[in-house]
Formats: C-alpha cells, structure tokens, sequence
C-alpha cells in the first residue's frame, strides 16, 4: 500500500513509540516512557518488548523524511542549548517561543542523572522514571519532590543511587539525596525504594537538549527508504532504552515453503542485548512479502512457548535449540507489562496460511493469578 512521507513518518512514529517525523513536522514527545515506567514496589515487572520487523520488498522504497539527528551539529532555534528541556507524561515536545513557550528546564550542569547522561548527548532525549528536583523551602528545610516548572535546580534520578559507588553531585562521589534540614541536599546514606516512589518522584518525564528541541524545528530533510528509516529509529530507540527485555522477529522470504516470519532474537535485558539486536537491525535487507498476520501468530507461539509454525528462528529461542519456543513469560515476572511493536509500511500480502487459525484465539484468557491484585499500583509485592 502507498504511504506519502508524512503518513509514513506517522505509522512508524505510532508503531515505534518514538519521535520520527516527516518533512516540515515537528514531532511529538518521546512515548517510550510506557516502557519505563516505576513499577509496584515488590515486583519484577521489567517490560517484554518484541520489535516486529516489516523486511518485504516494498520497504526499499524511497521516501522524503526528515534528516537523522547529530549532535555535533549545531541547529539554529529558539532553544537555549546550554538548558536541557523537560515534559511530563504524554506531551508533546516543549517550545521556546510563542503562546506555549516553556518554563520547564534547567541549566545543564543542574541535571545531575549521570546514568542516561550520555543517552541525552547522543540521542538528543531520554526518558527516565524515578525522577527528584531539589528544592530549598527555606533556611532550615530543604527536600526533593516532583519536577516543577520555574525552579532551575539540581535533578537526579534513581539509575544513578546503583552503581557502587554512587552517583551524586558528581561520578562516584558515593553521595544520596536526602531530604535535610540544612541547605544540604546530599547525604552518605542511600534512600530506599518507597522514598523515590513517593512525592511524585516515581513520575516520568522527557527530557531534551535545547539543540534537539531545535533541529524538531529547523533540520533538513534527506531522501531514504523505509526500511532504512525503520533501522535508524529501531537502533535509536534501542539506545534510549533501559530497565527492560527486547527481541527482534522479522519475516521470512514468504515463498510457498518458507512462509511467516522468525523470531531471530529472544527476549532478554536490554543491557546484554542491546548491541547484538543493533548488529542484527543494521543488516536487515528488504525483499519478499508482508506476511502480517503469519508472523504476528508465530511472534504469539514465541509468548505462548508453543512450537514454531514456520522456520528459521534462532536456535536460542527454542529449547535444546530445536524444541518448543522458549517463553519469556515465567512466575518471576508475571506481572510484567508485554509488547509487541509492530513496524510495518502497508497491508498485508501472501498472507493466508492462519486464517483458519486466528478466529479460534478469540476470547483467549490467560493464566489466572492466585492473587489478582498483586499487579495493581496499590501492591506491596
């Protein structure tokens, strides 16, 4: 199916969850937050996310989009780029300028999270939960609380408390927030979970660089395929990503014997997988049909721990290799949110072999939880 550039540029910023626009579109916020986001206290809910490659031929064909973001080039706007940049939630991206202009950032030496720093540099925004901005009441009070607009002070975030030693004020100074009564926002004792989901520190929030902010509005446009575009934006999410598990499924050629897709990559901690999925997005190749619904119900065999259907996946997604998909569903994360992130340029083709099977899935239940609240927000694990 035909796709003009922007509609294109819609579908696979829809699809991705991230920001990719068309020419002359100022793209919306990053939404790869869902993934992110604190879980109930007491869980292991790290997300499950399954990229769904679109590789068919017709993704070789060319399109206007607009230029990939590179940070060493200087963007002309509105923004300020010594101030990094920030939203809450689902909204769109902060302006500079006009109506809307924004009051919500910081001067850069105030944003302290040093473990999605080098994220928020190369990649131009990240998203991050668990989020605290220090704010001095007055002479003998001082605390962190949730991010306010106007208050240009030092933010930290949960990822950088891990390491040992911590990160504080600077890399390894083994330094804490703390809540104070002196106008002494650090301390040597680690806070503990509840604290950072209280108080809205356990909201996500977007940030930008002001040079990202700009090149939404100002940066150029190039002319590629889709597939390339998909590729660019897989590998750019994958970089932003952290605290979750990803896998990589793509098609197969379709033929009469070689139908549906393959899982070619199993779910696993984005921290291991990350440069390995990223070698494999680089050297996808666009050729064949658009077997949607066929690699959508293989990709649900891989969930399921099912046989595969069709060929080719990985040894390393089935048991012994050649047995039963190995699931990545399991008691110690059941209460996990799953994803399937679909990736795709147009309807499908040579694309028949479940329809027969699909209908019988309707009404499909899942294990029933012993105890079903244990995945609501109000859990204590």
């Amino acid at each position: 199916m035909n796709r003009t550039p922007r509609h294109l540029a819609t579908l696979l910023s829809t699809a991705m969850l991230v920001v990719l626009a068309g020419a002359g579109h100022r793209a919306a916020a990053d939404d790869t937050e869902i993934f992110v986001a604190e879980p109930p206290p007491g869980t292991n809910t790290a997300a499950n996310i399954m990229f769904i490659i679109d590789t068919s031929g017709s993704m070789d064909t060319e399109v206007i989009t607009q230029e990939a973001y590179n940070p060493a080039t200087r963007y002309g706007g509105d923004c300020e780029e010594d101030r990094v940049y920030w939203e809450s939630g689902n909204n769109n991206a902060p302006r500079c300028s006009g109506r809307r202009e924004t009051d919500q950032y910081v001067d850069e030496d105030n944003f302290l999270c040093q473990a999605h720093l080098g994220t928020l540099t190369n990649a131009g925004l990240v998203s991050i939960s668990n989020v605290a901005q220090y704010r001095n009441r007055s002479s003998n009070r001082s605390v962190w609380e949730g991010l306010s607009g106007g208050r240009d002070s030092e933010v930290e975030c949960k990822d950088d408390m891990t390491p040992t030693p911590s990160d504080g004020r600077t890399v390894d100074d083994g330094r804490y927030p703390r809540n104070s009564s002196t106008n002494n926002p650090y301390g040597t004792t680690a806070v503990n979970d509840a604290w950072w989901n209280s108080n809205s520190r356990n909201d996500t929030y977007t940030f930008y660089t002001g040079n990202y902010l700009n090149y939404l509005d100002t940066g150029g446009t190039v002319v590629g395929t889709r597939i390339e575009i998909v590729k660019e934006v897989t590998i750019s999410t994958l970089d932003r990503l952290s605290n979750v598990n990803v896998g990589l499924t793509i098609f197969n050629s379709n033929s009469s014997t070689n139908q549906g897709g393959r899982v070619i990559y199993p779910i696993s901690p984005i921290e291991t997988a990350r440069e390995d999925i990223k070698t494999l997005v680089d050297g996808l190749n666009a050729d064949g049909s658009t077997p949607l619904s066929e690699t959508l119900y293989e990709v649900y065999r891989y969930w399921a721990g099912e046989s595969p259907r069709y060929a080719n996946s990985s040894s390393s997604t089935r048991v012994g290799g050649t047995g039963d998909f190995i699931s990545p569903l399991g008691e110690e994360n059941v209460c996990a949110k799953n994803y399937n992130v679909y990736l795709t340029d147009g309807e499908p083709t040579s694309d028949t072999d479940v329809n027969t099977v699909v209908p019988d899935l309707t009404d499909f239940v899942g294990t029933d939880l012993a105890n079903p609240d244990q995945c609501s927000d109000n859990s204590t694990g």
